[in-house]
C-alpha cells in the first residue's frame, strides 16, 4: 500500500443516530470516525484540495491505514487458503417433477413447470445425468431435490438417494453427498416420512408467515390457503425429530396487509423457528404485482430495523435471525471475500426433467442458459466455454456494476433475481439496496454493542454457539 491513496478506496457513511464510519471494502474492516477525519476522507474521495490534519487526527488516520494494510494481507491469505483444492460441486439441484399442487401468487416458475411440460423426471435420465456429472467433477457435496413439488415424485427421490448410497458403499465416490429437499410442506405422509428419515434428507419448507398472509400467497389450485397443511407438517417434523429450515418469500401483499419484516421474524420465533431464509419476492418490470417505489423504500427501512433487532437478540441470548443478517455477518466477521454474485454455474448446477444442465434451478426452461445435456459426457470444449461465459457474468471483477460497489466483497445475491427483475444478468436488484442498507446498519450496531464489554462478550458467545449449531445440523449418508 506504499504510495497508494487509501482514502480513495474506502466507503464512508453516517448511521441513523449520527455516528460516522469508514469501511474498507478490500479488507472488510470498519472504524468509527471523528468529524474531522470523516470530512477529510470525503473531501479526498471527491478530489478536493484539503488542509493538513491536526496531530491527533493524523495519528488516527495513520493507525487506520496500518490496520487496513494488516487486514488486507490477512484477507488475501485467508482467501488463498479457502480457494485451494480440487473443484467439488457444492450443490446439485435435481428437479424430480414439474408438477405442483400449489399456485403461489408470486411464483417465477409458472406453477412449477417453468413454462414447459408437466412431467416427472425418469430414473434412467436422472442416473445417466448424475453419472456424467460425477465423471467430470471431483465430487458432489450436496444434492437438493426440487420441483414443482419434489415429493410428488417421492419414488424417484428414494431411487436417487439409494443410487448415491450404492456408489459410496462400492467406493466409486469418496463419500455420499448430503441430501436436501425444498418443499411447500403440503405433501407429507408415512411414505415421504420414511424416505426423509432413512436418507437424512434436510428439508427447506416454504411458509410466508401467519395464516392471514400465507393463505393469500401460497394457495392450492382450487384457490384455498395451505397454511393448515404446512403447520401440520412442521408439527410432524418436530415430533419426529426431523431437521428443517424455513424459507419465507416476503411480498408486497405482506406489506400491504400491515406485516413488516420483523413481524414475520417474530411470528416464526413464537412458533419455534428462530432462523429463516427471508427474501423479498422478485418481479419483472411489467408485473402488476411488483413493488411500488414507496414500498421499495419502506422495504429497505424494514430490513434495517429487523437487522438491529436481530443483533440485539443475539446479545440477549434469544436469537431471532434471518438470512440477510447471518449471511452478511459471517462474511464480515470471518473476512472471506465473496468473488461471485452467487454460486450458480460455478459451485451449483441444476438438472431438469429432460436431463439438461443449467447454472441454477432459477434458469430452467430458459433455453439460452442450458449448459449442455447431462445425458452426454461433459468433458468437451463446448461445455467448458459455456461454463466460462456464465462465470464471466457471475464474477464480480468482470461486472462493471459490481466493480463500483463498496459492498462487493461482502455481499451475495441471486443472478436469477437479476434475470427476473432486469430481463438480463446485469444491473441492480432490490437485493442490492437491501444488502447495502443492512451492512451499514450492521456495522453501526456492532460498534454500539462493542462499546459495552459485557454485551460484546455475550454477543460473541451466542454467535459462536449459533455457528456450531448450524454446522452440526446436516451430515452425509
Amino acid at each position: 500500500m506504499c504510495g497508494h491513496d487509501v482514502s480513495k478506496d474506502v466507503h464512508t457513511f453516517r448511521s441513523d443516530d449520527g455516528r460516522l464510519f469508514v469501511f474498507d471494502p478490500e479488507s472488510m474492516v470498519f472504524f468509527q470516525s471523528s468529524d474531522e477525519l470523516f470530512a477529510w476522507i470525503r473531501a479526498r474521495k471527491r478530489g478536493q484540495d484539503v488542509s493538513a490534519l491536526t496531530d491527533d487526527t493524523s495519528r488516527d488516520w495513520h493507525a487506520m491505514k496500518r490496520k487496513i494494510a494488516q487486514e488486507r494481507e490477512r484477507v488475501r491469505m485467508r482467501f488463498e487458503k479457502a480457494s485451494q483444492g480440487t473443484h467439488i460441486l457444492n450443490r446439485l439441484t435435481i428437479l424430480t417433477t414439474t408438477a405442483c399442487n400449489l399456485q403461489c401468487t408470486y411464483c417465477y416458475a409458472s406453477g412449477g413447470a417453468y413454462g414447459g411440460p408437466i412431467a416427472n423426471l425418469r430414473r434412467q435420465i436422472a442416473t445417466t445425468a448424475i453419472q456424467n456429472i460425477l465423471d467430470y467433477y471431483k465430487g458432489v457435496a450436496s444434492v437438493q431435490f426440487f420441483g414443482g413439488e419434489p415429493f410428488l415424485n417421492v419414488d424417484l427421490i428414494e431411487e436417487i438417494c439409494q443410487f448415491f448410497t450404492n456408489l459410496a458403499e462400492k467406493g466409486q465416490i469418496a463419500q455420499c453427498p448430503r441430501f436436501g429437499a425444498t418443499t411447500n410442506g403440503t405433501v407429507w405422509n408415512a411414505r415421504v416420512a420414511d424416505v426423509v428419515k432413512r436418507y437424512a434428507i434436510f428439508l427447506n419448507v416454504s411458509i410466508d408467515g401467519p395464516p392471514e398472509i400465507h393463505d393469500r400467497t401460497r394457495i392450492t389450485k382450487k384457490g384455498e390457503g395451505s397454511f393448515k397443511h404446512v403447520s401440520q407438517t412442521l408439527r410432524h417434523l418436530r415430533e419426529e425429530g426431523i431437521p428443517f429450515s424455513v424459507e419465507v418469500t416476503y411480498s408486497p401483499d405482506s406489506m400491504r396487509q400491515g406485516y413488516r419484516v420483523w413481524d414475520i421474524v417474530e411470528f416464526l420465533a413464537e412458533n419455534g423457528i428462530y432462523h429463516s431464509h427471508l427474501v423479498p419476492a422478485s418481479y419483472s418490470a411489467q408485473d402488476p404485482q411488483r413493488w411500488r417505489r414507496d414500498e421499495r423504500k419502506r422495504l429497505v427501512e424494514d430490513y434495517k430495523t429487523a437487522t438491529v433487532r436481530a443483533l440485539q437478540s443475539l446479545v440477549a441470548g434469544e436469537p431471532k435471525l434471518f438470512s440477510f443478517v447471518t449471511g452478511l455477518l459471517r462474511t464480515l466477521l470471518l473476512k472471506i471475500p465473496q468473488p461471485l454474485v452467487c454460486a450458480a454455474g460455478v459451485h451449483d448446477l441444476a438438472i431438469d426433467i429432460a436431463g439438461n444442465l443449467y447454472p441454477c434451478f432459477m434458469f430452467v426452461e430458459k433455453r439460452n442458459f442450458i449448459q449442455q445435456s447431462a445425458l452426454h459426457s461433459l468433458d468437451n470444449e463446448a461445455y467448458r466455454r459455456k461454463g466460462h461465459a456464465f462465470y464471466e457474468q457471475n464474477a464480480k471483477h468482470c461486472r462493471r456494476i459490481c466493480q463500483k460497489c463498496w459492498a462487493r466483497h461482502v455481499c451475495t445475491s441471486c443472478l436469477g433475481a437479476h434475470s427476473i427483475e432486469n430481463g438480463h444478468l446485469g444491473g441492480r436488484t432490490i437485493n442490492c439496496w437491501i444488502i447495502q442498507a443492512v451492512l451499514e446498519t450492521m456495522m453501526a450496531e456492532l460498534a454500539r454493542i462493542r462499546q459495552t464489554p459485557r454485551d460484546w462478550h455475550r454477543f460473541v458467545i451466542h454467535y459462536r454457539q449459533l455457528r456450531l449449531e448450524s454446522q452440526s445440523i446436516m451430515g452425509g449418508c
